[in-house]
C-alpha cells in the first residue's frame, strides 16, 4: 500500500474489497476467519485513506463471465489478463490471488464505464 501511495497518490487510488458472505457450510470458525479478515482489511484500507468500494461477489463475477465456473476458470482468465504475474498463479491454491487481480480489473473497467456516461 505503501508502493501505491508513492506512485499515484492515496487520493487517486480505489480499493475493490469484496462484500463475501461465509457459506452456512463452513461453521462457526469458518464464519469468524471470514468477517475478522474482512473488517481488518477495511480498516488497513480506511486507515491509509483509500477509497473502498464494496463489491458482492456475484455482481463483479457475472459481469466477468464467471458465474457458474470454478477456480480455476477464475485462474486461466487471471493469466490471460495479467501475463506478466501468470507464474504466481499456477497452482491450484493460487485462485484467490487471481480473483483479486479480477476484482480489481473489474473495478478499472466498471470504473471507466462510469466515466463515459457521465461525460
Amino acid at each position: 500500500l505503501r508502493e501505491v501511495d508513492g506512485e499515484i497518490g492515496v487520493e487517486d487510488a480505489v480499493a475493490y474489497l469484496e462484500a463475501a458472505r461465509p457459506h452456512q457450510m463452513n461453521g462457526k470458525q469458518g464464519w469468524y476467519a471470514s468477517g475478522y479478515a474482512f473488517g481488518m482489511w477495511r480498516g488497513v484500507l480506511a486507515a491509509v485513506g483509500l477509497k473502498t468500494v464494496l463489491v458482492e461477489p456475484p455482481k463483479w463475477k457475472a459481469d466477468m463471465g464467471l458465474t457458474g465456473t470454478d477456480k480455476t476458470r477464475s485462474r486461466e482468465m487471471a493469466m490471460e489478463q495479467f501475463p506478466e504475474v501468470s507464474s504466481k498463479l499456477s497452482r491450484v491454491k493460487d485462485h484467490g490471488r487471481a480473483e483479486a487481480l479480477l476484482l480489481a480489473l473489474w473495478g478499472q473497467q466498471s470504473s471507466a464505464e462510469s466515466r463515459r456516461e457521465d461525460a
